[in-house]
């Protein structure tokens, strides 16, 4: 069979898991292909993009969001990808590294079952955009501004409202920013979409609709400007004042067995569960940046503040706080020192 890896490059963990796959897959007669060249890699691995890589199946090793990249670069290409997790509180990962002899195996033998998940479709000016696996967020271009927008669903008007943003997910997307804004947690098989406002001054509720619906989100305005956060990583400048979503054509397939899978409520009691629970007197901006890690994950100061939407300032005096209090911890990242990534601790 055909392997293609795909991984992070600035993940130190990442790289010494594919390292050990690519080795077990090439002592296993597979070929492999990778992303780009990493030391230590197998003899006859072969280097490709993802786009072009001609495989039976890609392994995407590492966090959710190289789950999400992965699919983003493979566009309309319908590869079932197989998700391995270097942390257990990754999401989207399906299994972790010691699993994977038991999951080639099954591999080999058919025994599995390939699981899709709808993605969306963004259409916005002329040019073309990547499709979205977990959300599509329309928010303010600047930090700790409002948005004004009107969100029409098959013609109609649902509701018009004054904001942080909007959110439109997936069920796969469910469990993540749209569920720390107070969305609902919805099975990957259901055929609905969830319309999430992000702290609504008209106080409208999250909304779900069928997955066969057209979303328009119009008359949008922001003092400086409003963007698209597809699947919380790349922004687009929005052109005009419409926004047209709707279900993608083009699904994500994921492998998935039956001895590994679990359902998404016990995966996000599993990740509630992994870190300390924070006091009801801590400043609002702490909490708030506590529920995103804890739905999100490991994230950078610079994702904090896109994905809170908060101004710098408050995101640097909530993680204080955490860290003051010992539920957030940090990491550099590997290939700039002067970045971090943050986390919340582990129960002890």
């Amino acid at each position: 069979m055909h392997f293609g890896v795909t991984f992070d490059s600035k993940d130190r963990a990442s790289l010494d898991v594919v390292t050990g796959i690519c080795k077990f897959l090439r002592e296993s007669k597979h070929d492999v292909f990778l992303e780009e060249k990493i030391k230590n890699s197998p003899k006859n691995t072969k280097v490709s993009s993802i786009k072009s890589m001609e495989v039976d199946i890609l392994i995407s090793v590492g966090n959710s969001f190289n789950v999400l990249r992965t699919f983003r670069e493979l566009g309309h290409t319908k590869i079932p990808v197989l998700s391995v997790s270097t942390s257990p509180t990754n999401f989207l990962p399906e299994i972790t590294p010691d699993q994977f002899p038991n999951a080639l195996e099954k591999i080999q033998k058919k025994d599995y079952v390939i699981e899709e998940h709808s993605r969306l479709e963004i259409k916005n000016g002329n040019g073309e955009m990547p499709m979205a696996l977990n959300d599509i967020v329309i928010t303010s271009k600047k930090s700790a501004t409002i948005v004004s927008y009107s969100v029409i669903i098959d013609g109609k008007l649902a509701f018009k409202d004054i904001g942080d943003g909007v959110i439109i997910s997936t069920p796969t997307g469910s469990t993540g920013y749209s569920a720390s804004a107070g969305g609902p947690v919805i099975f990957p098989e259901a055929e609905v979409l969830v319309i999430t406002p992000v702290s609504s001054l008209n106080q409208n509720k999250p909304v779900i609709i069928n997955d066969s619906s057209i979303i328009q989100i119009k008359s949008i305005y922001g003092s400086v400007g409003a963007e698209i956060v597809i699947d919380g990583r790349q922004r687009t400048n929005i052109t005009g004042n419409e926004v047209i979503i709707k279900n993608a054509l083009a699904p994500a397939e994921f492998i998935k067995f039956k001895e590994f899978d679990k359902n998404p409520l016990e995966k996000l009691k599993k990740r509630m569960e992994s870190g300390n629970q924070i006091a009801i007197t801590a400043p609002p901006s702490a909490k708030f940046i506590f529920k995103v890690l804890q739905y999100e994950g490991a994230l950078t100061q610079k994702e904090l503040i896109s994905m809170t939407a908060m101004p710098a300032r408050t995101v640097r005096s909530g993680l204080n706080y955490l860290f003051k209090v010992g539920l957030v911890d940090e990491q550099k990242v590997l290939r700039d020192a002067r970045y971090s990534v943050y986390y919340i601790k582990n129960k002890q």
